[in-house]
């Protein structure tokens, strides 16, 4: 077909698969679970051994072994959920990985509860190779059937998902029918003096291998969580999506078990919200909300162990006034510390304020939920009516344009040219193109006027035109010998 490039197949719109792929993709980076500094082992014989991969911008990556040590080995092994390193390796021990490096000369004091916590040069400033990338071995304690423990993206010790211990392996818990008091049980059997909420639908992340308990149902009164009734082990029907997590409580209710720089919400109507109290030479008291932001927030939401993603502050004694001490003011995070006692602020019970001023965390900010959720569908929608429209337009433009075509161009010869017009036969061996058109068509549009039968009474040679740099009245392309169709805007095309 010679009319290509009016062709249909030159449309540049997406197909459905390719368009269909980059809203999924797009849907996929918005709702993605991973967070930033996640840590994972890969390429060991056990889930315990591994080469360390370390989550940063969408990505996983590897950490160098330049001056790693067993310190720095027991931060990682903590934040996974193993008690401490037994050993760590050198020179991709475990096999080289692949993508970035995105750490290198690790220096952690060994209390960390995330590696990014530790100092390093910056992600992907390094000079390794893969042959460098680092390992680590962790211990197992020893271990019965039955035993629970908290798996969590490395907060702190009394959150996390639920995994029990049963043939040899760790499995998840099912959150089907999981209440409140199957989490008392939990943090009992963990040495915790009670428990402050639990969470389903896996909100510390998806656990893999065998789902163990599921119905699990529990009267409060247990020591293990293997004692309550539940559907039996691995007996269940639920997906990794359902791991269920807990929050136990980290000290005991009395004031003296508190350590300083402890904190606690209060007021909120759940327990991930409400006015920020900090615990400080044995008595609690409230914080100013003087500087206090959404970075703060999330410095007391990831030391409670809530996520930090949609952490918000509330100012103004948003869920009631506190009463005795305010303990801080002015408070300035960077963001990353563990405790909000860490942060910066003028000093302990040295401020300006009153309870009217009392700041409040929301760590699961329902308003950024929504507006996430609609910022997605609207981004979605829009992507999908420019494609749509784009690919209309286009489709109409060509088709337009390939109808006009087949009626002014013969296709079925290619020494004729104008088979409408009566101006003379053309032979193939002519190089001279000899169209007419009439005096009353050359008019202000005569780049849309195409010869019709009986119209000859004037006759321009196309090739002298177009070699005089000037434009064909007919609308002829250049070393083509079909008129162009006419222009659909109203103006005389350029060659």
């Amino acid at each position: 077909n010679r009319f290509s490039h009016y062709s249909l197949r030159r449309c540049v719109c997406p197909s459905a698969k390719a368009m269909c792929f980059w809203v999924v993709s797009l849907f996929a980076a918005v709702v993605s679970a991973q967070n930033t500094g996640d840590v994972r082992l890969r390429g060991g014989a056990t889930s315990n051994q591994g080469r360390v991969e370390i989550y940063y911008r969408n990505r996983w990556g590897t950490v160098c072994d330049d001056i790693w040590n067993l310190k720095d080995s027991n931060v990682v092994c903590r934040q996974l959920g193993y008690s401490s390193a037994l050993t760590y390796h050198r020179n991709a021990y475990y096999g080289e990985g692949v993508g970035p490096i995105w750490i290198d000369n690790v220096a952690c004091s060994g209390t960390e509860l995330r590696l990014l916590y530790c100092r390093f040069h910056g992600y992907g400033i390094q000079d390794c190779s893969h042959s460098e990338d680092v390992g680590v071995y962790c211990t197992i304690d020893s271990i019965s059937s039955g035993s629970v423990r908290l798996v969590r993206a490395g907060l702190t010790s009394n959150v996390g998902r639920v995994e029990v211990y049963h043939s040899g392996q760790w499995g998840t818990v099912c959150d089907d029918g999981w209440d409140f008091d199957n989490t008392v049980v939990v943090c009992r059997q963990l040495g915790y003096s009670g428990a402050t909420t639990y969470k389903t639908n896996a909100f510390y992340g998806q656990g893999t291998g065998s789902i163990w308990m599921d119905g699990v149902d529990c009267s409060g009164s247990e020591s293990t969580l293997s004692s309550c009734r539940f559907n039996g082990w691995g007996v269940g029907d639920c997906g990794h999506s359902e791991d269920v997590g807990v929050v136990c409580s980290n000290s005991s209710a009395s004031s003296q078990a508190a350590a300083n720089g402890d904190v606690r919400l209060v007021g909120g109507s759940s327990s991930d919200e409400g006015r920020v109290e900090i615990y400080y030479n044995g008595l609690w008291g409230t914080v100013c909300d003087d500087y206090f932001d959404d970075v703060d927030a999330e410095v007391v939401c990831r030391q409670l162990g809530y996520s930090t993603s949609q952490a918000k502050a509330r100012g103004d004694a948003y869920y009631g006034q506190g009463s005795g001490t305010i303990w801080l003011d002015n408070v300035r995070c960077y963001g990353s510390e563990s405790r909000l006692s860490s942060c910066s602020h003028n000093g302990w019970r040295n401020g300006d304020c009153d309870h009217s001023e009392d700041v409040g965390v929301d760590c699961n900010d329902k308003n950024s939920t929504v507006t996430i959720a609609v910022s997605v569908s609207v981004a979605l929608g829009c992507l999908i009516i420019v494609v749509v429209s784009a690919c209309s337009y286009r489709y109409i433009r060509r088709r337009g344009a390939m109808r006009m075509n087949r009626k002014y161009c013969d296709f079925s010869d290619e020494a004729s040219v104008c088979s409408n017009t009566q101006a003379g036969s053309i032979s193939a061996s002519n190089p001279s193109l000899n169209c007419s058109v009439s005096d009353s068509q050359r008019s202000e549009n005569s780049s849309s006027i195409f010869m019709e039968p009986g119209q000859a009474s004037s006759a321009y040679n196309t090739q002298q035109f177009l070699h005089s740099g000037g434009a064909d009245p007919v609308g002829h392309y250049p070393n083509s010998r079909c008129p162009r169709p006419p222009s659909t805007d109203g103006y005389p095309r350029s060659q």
